[in-house]
């Protein structure tokens, strides 16, 4: 149901463990410009790899794909500043779809985590502005969800049951991942190095679906699900998951 399209313009965040800056192992995928897409309902993730609002004329392009498709559910998550008037083209593009029963745009905040943000997100706006971006986000109507990843492992689950409380004021809806690993990147031999609960998975959103070392620590993610549970938040290991439950639970 996914369709993911990499950006045109590069990140420009300069987070630690970005997995597109892997030259020796991540393939980026197509572009959304010009694409036309086989199937009637999808969810679009159009800027997986890189900034949304950095784009150009990426909202043009999806009201283009919008308009051969009978259901559009448009993904975009975002660490940097928005301006008003990039806020409203995203609102007008959903109301556009909603109106058009053709669907909605989700747009997240993202982060990995509260304490070490700037060392680790360097190129992002601060923790407590996007404790208002998310507000603004959610006064415009626009579907508001909260993205956390990776979770990092040398991050306390307790910072990420606060940061869930944070934001719980204006969503149920978060996401969470853990962390991919590429041994020859400064990031593991600064940060991952004593890291002792690495596996491999499977990229399943990557065409070449290669095998990355992952690390997910079950005990973390417990205590982050149990916490999110108390406060009444839905915890997902998937937008896909994510979306499928807000359409349930909100039509």
């Amino acid at each position: 149901m996914r369709e993911l399209f990499s950006a045109a313009v590069p990140c420009q965040a300069g987070c630690q463990y970005c997995f597109a800056k892997w030259d020796k192992a991540y393939w980026e995928l197509p572009r959304l410009e010009n694409r036309k897409l086989s199937e009637k309902e999808a969810i679009l993730c159009p800027c997986c790899d890189g900034e949304f609002f950095d784009q150009y004329k990426l909202a043009e392009d999806i009201k283009k794909v919008a308009e051969k498709m009978d259901k559009v559910y448009v993904s975009i998550s975002t660490k940097r500043f928005i301006q008003e008037e990039e806020i409203h083209c995203i609102a007008q593009l959903n109301r556009e779809l909603k109106a058009a029963d053709k669907g909605f745009v989700k747009l997240a905040v993202s982060l990995s985590n509260r304490s070490m943000l700037e060392e680790m997100e360097p190129g992002t706006i601060a923790y407590d502005e996007r404790l208002e971006l998310a507000k603004k986000i959610r006064r415009e109507g626009i579907f508001f969800a909260l993205t956390i990843k990776p979770v990092l492992p040398f991050i306390s689950a307790e910072e990420y049951c606060q940061i869930i409380d944070d934001f719980s004021k204006d969503t149920k809806y978060v996401l969470i991942g853990g962390l991919y690993i590429n041994r020859e990147s400064e990031f593991y031999s600064k940060y991952a190095k004593t890291i002792r609960q690495i596996q491999y998975r499977t990229v399943a959103w990557l065409p070449e679906r290669p095998k990355w070392e992952y690390v997910e620590d079950d005990r973390q993610f417990q205590k982050i699900r149990e916490y999110a549970d108390k406060k009444g938040v839905f915890i997902f290991d998937s937008d896909e998951e994510l979306i499928k439950s807000y359409i349930v639970r909100e039509g």
